[in-house]
């Protein structure tokens, strides 16, 4: 059963009539009233979290362009779960990203070529703590780091410290230890 009501006579006594540009339309069976919901139907909470953390849309976007109380966009995002990453290491060249969003941010591991997300993990603020452990982590997977990229390639050097810093990438050297 739903709670919607008739914007028209009040009646909770309506149907659904399909949808228009995203957003569902109702029928009054009383008075015989077409209206539309002022909500967008929702998009599965995955996608909610992939337009929120991988294409960089704020919460101020969403809640906006869905017409949805932002505690309840932040509920569904949150509530995400994911599915287990099935790694297959290899020789990578390494995009690396943290994207801010209002109160927090992602830390992003990416093939440069493949756009594969590696990793990832949410954080309160930027510190090479979290580039660290993305690193160990890969190379505990078996991932072998051939190059680095990122805006902040010059933060980078005591975590990666087999590479040399050119001004885009840190092309890592080969060592003996």
């Amino acid at each position: 059963m739903n709670n919607k009501k008739c914007d028209k006579c009040g009646n909770v006594n309506v149907i659904k009539r399909g949808k228009q540009g995203g957003v569902q339309r109702w029928s009054c069976k009383d008075c015989k009233h077409i209206f539309q919901s002022k909500q967008k139907t929702l998009p599965a909470k995955e996608e909610l979290f992939c337009f929120f953390a991988f294409n960089k849309q704020t919460l101020a976007e969403l809640t906006q362009f869905y017409h949805i109380r932002r505690k309840t966009l932040q509920d569904l995002i949150y509530s995400v779960k994911f599915k287990k990453k099935v790694h297959k290491p290899r020789d990578i060249h390494l995009s690396v990203d943290t994207t801010y969003f209002e109160d927090y941010g992602v830390t992003v591991f990416r093939d440069y070529y493949s756009q594969e997300n590696l990793w990832f993990k949410f954080v309160d603020k930027e510190m090479l703590i979290h580039y660290q452990e993305g690193k160990l982590f890969l190379e505990n997977l078996g991932y072998k780091i051939l190059s680095l990229t990122s805006r902040w390639i010059y933060r980078f050097t005591h975590h990666f410290p087999l590479c040399t810093v050119p001004v885009l990438s840190l092309p890592c050297q080969e060592s003996n230890y």
